[in-house]
């Protein structure tokens, strides 16, 4: 079964120096025709991290991002690119809201990465064991279709 999912990594920033991405892509291949949306209608697209999989421990900073666009729209949208500290029993458990960035998709960036920058960097306790990560293109945009790869890890 193939599985469809947003071309997307978090950058955090542990300790003094150190930085980690998260991200569960095998590729940065946008895969033309690949991903589905619903032009004119509420999008969202989501992964779950695991931190101990990546052999995050402690609190962190996440301070940048990427998206995936597949197709944006005539003129430019809004993503909102929300952090969620998450339970682990997905779908029915808890999330709560860390922070959250809009990010510009503008027209002509079909089949590109938009990176960005958190105004306020958000911070995950140590006591996160999970986080959700959710890219949102609310009701009443005109068109986008988040990127996703060939390949990706399940």
């Amino acid at each position: 079964m193939k599985k469809l999912f947003i071309l997307l990594s978090i950058t955090t920033v542990i300790g003094l120096n150190a930085q980690i991405t998260l991200s569960h892509n095998t590729d940065d291949v946008i895969t033309p025709t690949n991903s589905v949306g619903c032009p004119g209608g509420d999008n969202q697209w989501a992964r779950f991290f695991d931190l101990g999989d990546f052999d995050v421990t402690g609190d962190f900073t996440i301070e940048s991002g990427r998206i995936g666009v597949q197709t944006a729209g005539l003129t430019d949208e809004i993503a909102i690119v929300s952090i969620y500290q998450a339970d682990n029993d997905f779908p029915f458990g808890t999330l709560t809201l860390l922070g959250s960035q809009d990010v510009v998709v503008p027209v002509g960036s079909d089949e590109t990465y938009l990176e960005y920058t958190f105004d306020t960097p958000v911070v995950v306790p140590a006591s996160a064991g999970m986080i959700h990560v959710e890219v949102a293109v609310p009701l009443g945009f005109n068109y986008f279709i988040g990127g996703t790869a060939t390949e990706t890890d399940t």
